[in-house]
């Protein structure tokens, strides 16, 4: 495990590395996940960013780590991107564990190398936590990542109905605006697309949304999901029932794809794991995952 964006409380990194051996695990950590918090010495990263795309590298190529789970998120990945080495990650073939900050690395590992990444549970996160929906989320990742449940299903609200079929990505809304126009950014174009955010006001949502929609983002999907918006609410204006209901109206050119919402994706209450890179479908109001990642 590393930290590729922002330092993590150190009580919370063993809270989470105790659960995983609590489990039967054997965690090893590159570079210090720790020492950096709430300081500002390092910037907003847990190390400088050449020091944390070491740590990923390192993780690669040590044969007894079998994948690679991330401490946090926070801010900072986008500075490792330009450092990552993707030719060694295809060859390690490991899946990548995170979503938040670490949206945009784990999408380029599926694009630019054709392996799976897994948008799930941080170590510092649902690892660290001891209530019960942190431990669906982990099992949910822990049963994905050594190949069972496959297929299993997720209900959720149906905001067009339909059926369709296509790759899995998922990631943050607001770092998916951020890959916009830059070599990091992936194509959607026939996925099934699975979004969230937190702390962010329904305007700021739709605004992003608009942007991925100017892009072109939004057209040629295969489905939408919207997963949860924790904290995004206002009392003055529209909120987010609004924000996607505008979307799927005006927003989508003449796609007729299915959107889901409420699904327990994001940054608070249920996380389930889902496989990136593998193929999903969205049938009877639910986003049904019918590939595994393993094997």
């Amino acid at each position: 495990m590393f930290a590729p964006g922002s330092a993590a409380d150190a009580s919370r990194v063993d809270a989470g590395v105790a659960a995983l051996s609590a489990r039967g695990f054997e965690p090893v950590v590159k570079g210090d996940t720790s020492s950096s918090f709430k300081r500002t010495d390092r910037g907003f990263g847990s190390a400088s960013a050449a020091e944390r795309a070491n740590s990923f590298h390192e993780l690669l190529d040590d044969d007894s780590v079998d994948a690679i789970l991330t401490v946090r998120g926070g801010y900072g990945t986008a500075q490792v991107l330009p450092l990552i080495d993707f030719n060694r990650v295809s060859q390690s073939g490991k899946l990548l564990v995170g979503y938040s900050d670490v949206t945009g690395l784990m999408l380029n590992i599926v694009a630019r190398c054709g392996i799976p990444a897994v948008h799930g549970a941080f170590v510092a996160g649902e690892f660290a936590d001891a209530n019960a929906q942190a431990d669906e989320s982990v099992e949910s990742l822990l049963s994905l990542l050594q190949g069972e449940d496959i297929p299993r299903s997720y209900p959720a609200r149906a905001v067009v109905a339909g059926e369709a079929s296509g790759m899995l990505l998922a990631g943050n809304l607001s770092m998916l605006q951020t890959l916009l126009g830059t070599p990091w950014d992936v194509m959607y174009d026939g996925a099934i697309l699975v979004i969230e955010d937190v702390n962010e006001a329904p305007y700021r949502i739709h605004r992003m949304l608009l942007q991925l929609a100017a892009a072109g983002k939004l057209e040629n999907l295969a489905g939408l999901v919207f997963g949860d918006f924790s904290t995004c609410r206002s009392l003055t204006t529209p909120d987010m029932d609004w924000v996607i209901n505008d979307i799927v109206l005006n927003y989508r050119g003449s796609s007729q794809y299915p959107v889901l919402a409420d699904f327990p994706s994001g940054h608070t209450g249920r996380n389930v794991a889902l496989p990136l890179g593998c193929r999903a479908v969205i049938r009877d109001g639910a986003l049904h995952l019918v590939e595994s990642p393993v094997g």
